[in-house]
């Protein structure tokens, strides 16, 4: 899954002298926000009609879980943490429900150049 990929990409450089509040604000943004809630309700249907199954549910927890300890372990910011545990989380269920679009794309790509997400992507 991509998700593997990217949490190999989560490393020390990506937080290493980083403004965390500044890229919280970033990631509170309207233009993220609007965008990341929209892909994300648009997954959550997509797991209503493609019948999302417990075994997802679970493999999609395990990934969450990873990225945030992997990154409260690099950075020690538990906000920070929480948002890129959500994002890989909306990315498996994506992956596992076979959908696609343009901003999720960019957040992917984002991520696989291990930089974090936020503001306009």
């Amino acid at each position: 899954m991509i998700v593997d990929d990217l949490l190999e990409k989560l490393n020390e450089l990506m937080f290493k002298n980083i403004d965390f509040d500044e890229i919280l604000d970033l990631r509170d943004s309207s233009i993220f926000d609007r965008e990341w809630n929209r892909v994300y309700k648009v997954v959550e249907e997509e797991k209503k009609i493609k019948g999302y199954s417990e075994e997802n549910k679970q493999l999609s927890d395990e990934y969450r879980k990873n990225a945030y300890f992997r990154v409260y372990n690099l950075c020690e910011n538990d906000s920070l943490a929480a948002y890129i545990s959500d994002d890989f989380g909306m990315i498996c269920d994506s992956e596992l429900v076979g959908y696609t679009d343009s901003w999720l794309e960019a957040l992917i790509k984002t991520y696989a150049a291990s930089k974090i997400p936020c503001g306009d992507i």
